[in-house]
C-alpha cells in the first residue's frame, strides 16, 4: 500500500541541466513502490535525446495511490518504426493499426533493456558495503548466510577465479590466503583405501583379481592429499580447532578441492625452536603440533 502523502515526481521537466531518462525515471519510481505492471512505457519518437522522458501521466504532484497507473513517454524509436515503411499504419477509433498493436511490445522490451543497461552496477560489490555482495555471491550458488558477513567481499573476490583454479595447488593457496590469510606451506599426498564388504562369487561366476574380486577387505584407492598451513601464530592455529573456525576451513576446502579426494589438513607452527612456555597464552605447547616428546618427530 503506498501512503497518500507520496506525489507523482516531475520526470518531464530538465532541471539544472539534468533530465530524467527512463532508467532514473523507473529507478525513483521503484522506490516510491510502484511496481512494474502499473507502468506503461511508450516511445515518442525522435527530437530529445534517446531514452529521455519527454511526457507523463499523471502529471507532476498528483498523489500516487494504490491504484495510479503511470505511463512516461521517452524519446527514441520503438518496434513500430522498425517495420518496413509499407507496413506502418495507425488505427482508427473502430480497429488497431500496427502502431497500436506494436506499443504493446514496446513497454516490456524498454523495461527488459533497463536491466542489460545496468548489468555491470548490478554487480558492484564493495567491503564498505557487504550487502552488495548478495546477488554476486547467489550468481555463482553461494548460501551467504553461511559465511560471516565480513567474509561476502573476499568470497565475491574468489569466486569468478575458481573455474580455472579449483583443485589445484594455486587455487588452494589462494583460497586460505584471500579469506583466511593463511600461508599454504605445501600440498602433500597420502594414500586411501576403499573399504568392501565380504562378498564373494568365486566357485558361482568368473572373478577377476584386482577388478571384481580381492582377496582381503579392501583396495587402494585414489590418493587424498594433506594441506599444510603455516607458519602461524599458537594462537591463530586454536581459532581454526573450535567449531566455528573448523566450520569456515570445512567450507573453504570445499570450495577449492576436488569432491572425489579426502583431504586432512596439517599445521605448521611459527617459532618451531622456540621451547614453549607453559602458563603463557602466546607461548604454550601444544602436544604433537608445536611440541613433541623424544629426541626427534617423524617428517
Amino acid at each position: 500500500m503506498i501512503p497518500a502523502s507520496i506525489v507523482m515526481p516531475d520526470f518531464q521537466t530538465p532541471t539544472a541541466g539534468f533530465a530524467h531518462s527512463v532508467d532514473s525515471a523507473l529507478l525513483v519510481l521503484e522506490r516510491l513502490g510502484v511496481p512494474d505492471a502499473r507502468i506503461t512505457l511508450l516511445m515518442a519518437g525522435a527530437g530529445r535525446p534517446d531514452l529521455t522522458v519527454v511526457k507523463q501521466s499523471p502529471p507532476p504532484g498528483t498523489p500516487l495511490l494504490s491504484t495510479t497507473r503511470v505511463a512516461l513517454s521517452i524519446a527514441g524509436f520503438g518496434f513500430f518504426h522498425a517495420l518496413p515503411l509499407s507496413m506502418r499504419e495507425s488505427g482508427t477509433e473502430h480497429e488497431m493499426g500496427t502502431r497500436e498493436i506494436c506499443r504493446a511490445f514496446d513497454s516490456p522490451v524498454e523495461k527488459l533493456a533497463r536491466w542489460f543497461r545496468a548489468g555491470a552496477p548490478m554487480f558492484a560489490f564493495s567491503e564498505q558495503h557487504p550487502e552488495t555482495c548478495l546477488p554476486w555471491l547467489a550468481l555463482f550458488g553461494i548460501d551467504a548466510s553461511r559465511w560471516p558477513e565480513d567474509l561476502w567481499f573476499r568470497l565475491s573476490l574468489l569466486m569468478p577465479a575458481l573455474a580455472r583454479l579449483g583443485g589445484r595447488q594455486s587455487g588452494i593457496k589462494l583460497t586460505m590466503h584471500l579469506l583466511f590469510d593463511l600461508p599454504l606451506h605445501s600440498v602433500e599426498s597420502f594414500p586411501t583405501y576403499r573399504s568392501y564388504g565380504q562378498i564373494s562369487g568365486l566357485g558361482e561366476r568368473s572373478s577377476r583379481l584386482g577388478e571384481d574380486w580381492i582377496a582381503g577387505d579392501g583396495m587402494r584407492d585414489v590418493d587424498g592429499i594433506r594441506l599444510r598451513l603455516g607458519p602461524v601464530p599458537l594462537v591463530r592455529y586454536r581459532y581454526f580447532q573450535d567449531s566455528i573456525g573448523s566450520e569456515l576451513l570445512r567450507m573453504a576446502c570445499g570450495l577449492c578441492l576436488s569432491a572425489y579426494q579426502d583431504y586432512k589438513i596439517a599445521w605448521l607452527i611459527e617459532d618451531q625452536n622456540l621451547i614453549p612456555v607453559l602458563g603463557d597464552e602466546m607461548k604454550n605447547g601444544r602436544l604433537g603440533v608445536n611440541f613433541h616428546l623424544g629426541r626427534g618427530m617423524k617428517s
